[in-house]
């Protein structure tokens, strides 16, 4: 596929490689331990606080890097269709057919 289309696909794939990183890099991440035993009750129950809500932001952190890096390649792919599609329209060949995605229940821009 020629550069003068939408979908850059090593701009894509690099673009995936840096959310699965950064994924990576949250597993790293340390968390405090759990069961803080020294201080007044108001510093172990904010300690727990802290522990839980490290715990929550990197596990939704991981969570939406693995959802961006498989909407990054869904997108992706769609893209190459559209293009290939727009292609064949340009070139004066028959489209491709079907235009719609399994996960979709619309068809993509059609001339």
């Amino acid at each position: 596929m020629t550069k003068g289309f939408a979908c850059d696909t090593d701009e894509m794939r690099a673009l995936i490689a840096t959310h699965e990183a950064l994924r990576s890099d949250l597993e790293r991440v340390v968390v405090p331990p759990q069961g803080a035993t020294w201080g007044f009750s108001v510093v172990r129950g904010a300690y727990k606080e802290l522990t839980q809500d490290c715990t929550d932001r990197r596990e939704i952190m991981q969570e939406w890097c693995t959802r961006m890096s498989e909407a990054i390649e869904a997108t992706s792919r769609e893209a190459e269709q559209a293009d290939a599609t727009w292609a064949d329209v340009i070139k004066g060949r028959p489209p491709r057919l079907p235009l719609i995605s399994p996960g979709r229940r619309y068809a993509a821009p059609f001339p």
